[in-house]
């Protein structure tokens, strides 16, 4: 896909897809709950539609004696929840992904259900997929331990089973905690279910079955919205709206909102939507930021930074190495190539001043939906992006290109009067 620029002035009501995170936990949540409940807006994610095609699956096979075969195939926090999820569901449950998914951190979670009396193996390489599970109607055991540096996923997905505990659970914490934002948003959610939660810098405990109400509304994604923070960061006069952003949000990436200030987006809220306008203001003379409860931002703030020629020192990068792909390392071969400056050190992407950006390459995406979107960005400025297999997106943000076209169209909107938070 062959990008035009955007033009530096316009003005867009851009649909958001609904949180992928907070969605796969209320299915997982529900799941385990004896209700009716109903969820809406859920996320029309790649992710979320696997997650609520396995969880039926799940549902239509507990009678079966024979292991049922779970594919969860690149969605790395549907294999996390389901790992948990099946350990406390009885039958036998053969829990497989594609070839990056196998290679992707699990062990740690599986150790940790081991000691809770869970029943796991793995059928090839230790701690990696496939893995045999052989579920229980509840878990025996109630105290675990669990390393929190590859993945904050491994607590949340405990912890959206507590039902399985009936005797509460225990966590304690192991190694620095990273993206910890998200580990709250599990807290949150169950706290809203009733679940009695005491949290902790080492330790987390809880108690309770969840229970809820039969209806839930899902929130737009943050995450999501961060693209459009950056179009407008790049842009001269872009005004964007977007529905169902909250200045109190569960989502921690909603701290895009303070960071886009530094580069000229100015957000107001009212109760049901949020307002993005480019105002005139001096860009910084370098930035830093530590991404370490924020992995999903980096890329787009790496890609404005370069767009805009800003040194930038990105720091806590580490978990990015086990996503969709080595995401700290493809992000640097793709800024080689066009022409950016970069170094890597550690866990830290250094971006240094540069002379001109060359987009007479296609721009590689390694199968990541945020490599795609993040890269993007770029035709803020600059006219023949090419993107290569943008279908990629799909896995957190079908409609994304669709979206991008509002701006290039200059979609209007109706001006409403909107406050400042």
């Amino acid at each position: 896909m062959i990008l035009s620029k955007l033009p530096s002035d316009f003005c867009a009501k851009i649909d958001l897809p609904a949180s992928k995170s907070l969605s796969n936990r209320w299915l997982v949540l529900s799941a385990c709950m004896d209700s009716n409940l109903r969820l809406h807006n859920l996320s029309n994610a790649a992710d979320t539609v696997l997650m609520q095609e396995l969880l039926e699956k799940i549902l239509q096979s507990k009678k079966s004696t024979d292991p049922i075969e779970i594919d969860c195939k690149n969605a790395g926090t549907v294999l996390r929840f389901l790992t948990a999820y099946l350990s406390g569901t009885p039958g036998k449950w053969l829990l497989t992904g594609d070839k990056r998914l196998s290679v992707r951190p699990i062990s740690d979670l599986v150790d940790a259900l081991r000691n809770l009396d869970a029943e796991i193996s793995c059928l090839n390489q230790s701690g990696q997929l496939p893995l045999m599970i052989t579920g229980k109607s509840e878990f025996s055991k109630s105290h675990a331990t669990l390393n929190m540096q590859r993945s904050s996923q491994f607590a949340s997905a405990l912890m959206l089973v507590v039902s399985k505990f009936s005797n509460g659970l225990q966590i304690d914490f192991e190694g620095e905690i990273i993206s910890e934002p998200y580990l709250k948003m599990t807290t949150k959610v169950l706290e809203e279910c009733g679940v009695e939660v005491k949290y902790s810098d080492r330790s987390i405990a809880l108690r309770g079955t969840p229970k809820c109400s039969s209806e839930i509304f899902i929130e737009s994604d943050w995450t999501a919205a961060s693209y459009f923070y950056a179009f407008a960061a790049l842009s001269r006069t872009g005004i964007i709206e977007m529905e169902n952003l909250y200045s109190q949000s569960l989502q921690g990436d909603s701290i895009v909102a303070k960071w886009f200030e530094e580069l000229g987006v100015e957000t107001t809220f009212t109760p049901t939507k949020v307002r993005l306008k480019k105002v005139s203001k001096p860009l910084p003379a370098e930035l830093e930021l530590d991404f370490i409860d924020y992995p999903d931002l980096a890329q787009t703030v790496a890609v404005v930074c370069a767009a805009l020629n800003i040194p930038a020192r990105l720091t806590g990068l580490s978990s990015l190495r086990d996503k969709e792909t080595d995401r700290l390392q493809a992000l640097s071969e793709e800024f080689n190539r066009i022409g950016a400056k970069n170094t890597i050190e550690q866990s830290t992407l250094i971006l240094h001043k540069h002379d001109k950006l060359d987009f007479s390459q296609p721009i590689k995406t390694y199968g990541d939906h945020r490599m795609a979107m993040a890269f993007a960005i770029f035709s803020g400025l600059y006219d023949f992006v090419e993107i290569v297999f943008p279908e990629v997106v799909g896995k957190s943000f079908p409609n994304f290109w669709e979206q991008i076209r509002k701006i290039q169209n200059k979609h209007p909107i109706r001006e409403t009067k909107m406050r400042s938070l």
